[in-house]
């Protein structure tokens, strides 16, 4: 496995946002996949590994590196990053956005995964795919997740240095 530099992480993080709002959508979502992949190997699993499992099951499985609440944060918001240059370019997020919020969950993160689940929600509505039901799930899913206890301390989170806040939301 490749050691990942937490500091080019964060650089190319902040690039593929600048790929994103010059709309270079393609260059944007193979440089955040890059990201995305880079930590999911620091905690030894595969996007297959957080199908179907909620915080509890995944605390057990993945490895937990030093600032492990930081790493799942910084994973929660690449997933974010993800999903939304996979949408401007037309293609369905709905697994992308659970997974991010997830991660946004088990980092301590909820005004996050919230916002997560909203733009879940909308996403179904905008593809015109939404039933109640599938909204209803996706509401109930986020207020489960939010519902499952964190583990690990309850430190407050450090903003991560060089990183734009609240960089996926346009202004």
């Amino acid at each position: 496995q490749r050691q990942m530099c937490i500091r080019d992480s964060i650089f190319d993080y902040n690039h593929a946002i600048a790929l994103w709002k010059l709309k270079r959508y393609k260059e944007a979502e193979a440089l955040c996949w890059k990201v995305t992949d880079g930590y999911y190997d620091l905690f030894g699993i595969r996007p297959a590994d957080v199908m179907g499992k909620n915080a509890d099951v995944l605390w057990k499985i993945i490895k937990r590196p030093e600032n492990v609440h930081e790493h799942l944060k910084h994973l929660a918001d690449a997933l974010e990053l993800y999903a939304i240059i996979l949408q401007a370019r037309g293609k369905p997020t709905p697994f992308i956005r659970i997974h991010s919020m997830k991660f946004y969950n088990m980092a301590g993160a909820p005004e996050s995964m919230v916002r997560v689940g909203q733009d879940l929600a909308d996403e179904f509505v905008a593809r015109k795919t939404a039933s109640v039901c599938h909204i209803w799930i996706s509401l109930l899913f986020a207020l489960q997740a939010a519902s499952t206890p964190c583990h690990g301390d309850n430190k407050k989170k450090q903003p991560r240095p060089g990183v734009v806040a609240h960089a996926c939301n346009p202004s």
